[in-house]
């Protein structure tokens, strides 16, 4: 990967699109998943984490436990 760490000032869209696009899909092809350096400062996980519960925010959620998944949603 190119990004190694977030950069002051950056947008989340400026640190997607440097991602290493090609590496990403090859990893996918080969593996079934990409792992990428991280994108979001922690203020902006927790930004994101806190719209989880407003309403129709997110078209679905699964109950995982009643899968016997885990607990939680």
């Amino acid at each position: 990967m190119t990004i190694t760490s977030i950069r002051a000032g950056q947008s989340v869209a400026d640190r997607i699109a440097e991602l290493d696009w090609d590496a990403l899909t090859e990893q996918l092809d080969e593996q079934g998943f990409a792992k990428t350096p991280t994108l979001l400062r922690a203020g902006e996980c927790e930004e994101l984490a806190a719209t989880f519960g407003e309403d129709d925010r997110f078209r679905s959620t699964i109950d995982m436990n009643r899968h016997r998944f885990g607990e939680g949603q």
